[in-house]
């Protein structure tokens, strides 16, 4: 008996109500996907333990400038 493809999505299943509650209205998916790409690194703990040490130095109010 041959094997049963999938047929092919063609849009994308929103979140379920329980995901949507747990999701942070401050972060974006861009968020999300540069913390994935830190994360898929070697270096992945150091490289998001930097960018939390940047942000944290960030909001006690010093200036970019």
């Amino acid at each position: 008996m041959p094997a049963r493809e999938r047929p092919p999505k063609r849009e994308p299943t929103p979140p379920a109500e329980d995901v949507v509650a747990k999701l942070d209205p401050e972060h974006s998916e861009e968020d999300f996907l540069r913390d994935l790409e830190r994360a898929s690194t070697n270096r992945s703990r150091e490289r998001l333990a930097e960018a939390e040490e940047k942000s944290s130095r960030r909001a006690r109010g010093s200036s970019k400038t």
